[in-house]
């Protein structure tokens, strides 16, 4: 009978470790969402702990999956041991290195930074950072996109922003740029020891187009001025702009190189009143274009013919327009701006 007891009283002892054991396991691993811990206290799961001072802490994930997240509700200090350092921590939703807001010592991790949320991960990192750059132009005012950009000989065209972006880059990659068939910026090293965002200064040159008859060197406005990489076609186009009343256009985010420069009569790019090359070498630079004939094959051919004024737009056998001024004479301190009309006449 004694026996009976002994063998009922060790299943009991038994079933309670194994009671006890399950709702151990339940508490590590199980907690229930926004586990509220006070400041002032530590709190033990196992062999693990988390302490709080200064704020409370609303507890998300404990060792789930790797990781440990909280929020807190101000500024304090937060203490979690587990005898190893974690792999990568966010405070506030930013990663940090060690010393920016937390630190390790012993096992123990504490985070000082925290002021919404700290989220800790201890486990396998992938073996790279994150590359992220940004095309711009000289001045690094506008950021240029379909750029090509070179990561040794990986290429990203940059986006609509200016953006390249590239994750899991680890070692020391070159980097290069290339815009309308031109190299842009020198190569340049970048060595990915933690996540990388730069801007790319390129040689895009922003240019100022004086666009005159070659006879009066009278102002023409509303000419189209269209800059090409090569050739005057369409595909090789690389912007265009219209002349004001001054004659002159600005052409943004030129590339640093000997440019095709033609200039149509009007909006129209059927009425080629001239063309030419220009190297494009300095921010903020300004050359004249004189627009004297036709000088791509066309069907029919035109020139300029000078009188006492001048017309544009330029519209097939002869075309009248609007008068533009002519440049004040150097010699003369006042008096009034002379007027000029010039006629395009087809040369059959």
């Amino acid at each position: 009978m004694k026996s009976k007891h002994k063998i009922a009283c060790l299943a009991i002892t038994i079933l309670l470790v194994l009671i006890a054991s399950l709702a151990y396991a339940v508490v590590i691993y199980h907690l229930p969402y926004a586990t509220i811990i006070p400041k002032g206290m530590k709190v033990h799961f196992g062999n693990y702990w988390i302490s709080t001072s200064g704020t409370n802490v609303r507890l998300t994930a404990w060792f789930k999956n790797g990781w440990t997240n909280y929020t807190v509700y101000g500024a304090g200090t937060q203490q979690i041991y587990n005898g190893s350092k974690p792999t990568s921590i966010y405070i506030d939703g930013i990663k940090k290195d060690e010393n920016d807001g937390w630190s390790y010592s012993d096992g123990i991790t504490t985070i000082t930074g925290a002021t919404v949320s700290a989220s800790l991960y201890w486990g396998w990192v992938p073996p790279g950072y994150n590359l992220n750059l940004r095309v711009k132009d000289w001045d690094l005012t506008d950021a240029i996109s379909g750029a090509l950009v070179y990561k040794d000989s990986d290429v990203k065209t940059s986006d609509a922003n200016g953006w390249a972006n590239w994750t899991l880059v680890s070692g020391t990659v070159q980097i290069k740029v290339r815009y309308f068939g031109f190299w842009v910026n020198g190569t340049f090293s970048v060595t990915m020891d933690s996540d990388k965002t730069i801007n790319v200064q390129c040689k895009l040159y922003d240019v100022t187009v004086l666009v005159q008859e070659g006879v009066q060197n009278a102002y023409l406005a509303g000419a189209n001025v269209t800059v090409y990489n090569s050739t005057s076609v369409q595909g090789n186009k690389i912007t265009s702009g219209l002349t004001g009343n001054n004659g002159q256009v600005q052409l943004l985010n030129l590339p640093n190189n000997t440019l095709t420069f033609t200039q149509y009569g009007g909006t129209s790019y059927s009425l080629v009143i001239g063309n030419t090359t220009r190297l494009v070498s300095s921010e903020n630079q300004t050359f004249t274009l004189t627009a004297n004939q036709n000088n791509i094959s066309t069907n029919s051919y035109y020139s300029i013919i000078a009188f006492i004024g001048v017309v544009v737009p330029l519209k097939g056998g002869f075309a009248r327009g609007r008068l533009k001024k002519k440049r004040r004479n150097k010699h003369a301190d006042s008096g009034p701006i002379a007027f000029i009309k010039f006629h395009i006449k087809t040369l059959l």
